[in-house]
């Protein structure tokens, strides 16, 4: 016995990580997939919403882990891939030297 049907699996990717500026602000999460142009896209995450979860790049405002799920409608077929929103001082890729969002007191010595 032979099972055929359209067995194509999507790949999806979540993007990369990304960092929110300093004082609030948002970022677009750069998700894809190989689903073809009829996939659909469902986000989760703190800064996702009934509004912004089927779109394959939502904006969003708050830190934290984002997951997205491909779906190919025509066999059901899924993927999920996930990545995160730092607050800005803490994203892996930047060289910060001092947190650029809180101004530092110096402690100075009298004589």
């Amino acid at each position: 016995m032979m099972v055929t049907g359209d067995l194509n699996l999507p790949i999806a990717d979540a993007g990369p990580a990304l960092g929110i500026p300093c004082g609030g602000g948002t970022v677009t999460l750069l998700g894809s997939g190989t689903g073809g142009p009829n996939q659909t896209f469902l986000w989760a995450g703190p800064g996702i919403t009934a509004f912004n979860q089927s779109l394959s790049n939502p904006i969003v405002d708050l830190p934290g882990t984002y997951s997205v799920t491909v779906t190919i409608p025509q066999n059901g077929c899924t993927a999920t891939s996930v990545t995160t929103v730092f607050p800005r001082s803490d994203h892996p890729g930047s060289a910060i030297r001092r947190h650029p969002c809180i101004m530092l007191r110096r402690k100075y010595r009298g004589h």
